[in-house]
């Protein structure tokens, strides 16, 4: 763990039995946009590894109203000032 900005250096996938399936590692961070982010992405499974390498990253943009509930759901939803019973 990176401690300047708290972002994955490796995660380790482990199976049931607690042994080691694969190992990720993540290098080369950078600015995309206003987040940062791994450039480069190693995956290590059964002896093999593969580089993912991100050069470049487009932000949709994303409408809010997107996000909003239909109006079915939001009418099962408390009136607000209304405790969960």
């Amino acid at each position: 763990m990176d401690q300047e900005y708290l972002n994955p250096n490796k995660i380790e996938y482990y199976d049931r039995k607690g042994e080691l399936l694969k190992t990720a590692l993540f290098k080369d961070y950078k600015k995309f946009g206003d987040l940062l982010m791994a450039s480069k992405v190693l995956q290590k499974v059964q002896g093999i590894t593969i580089e993912v390498t991100i050069d470049t990253v487009v932000f949709d943009k994303v409408e809010p109203k997107i996000f909003e509930l239909p109006k079915e759901i939001r009418a099962l939803l408390p009136e607000d000032g209304e405790q969960d019973r």
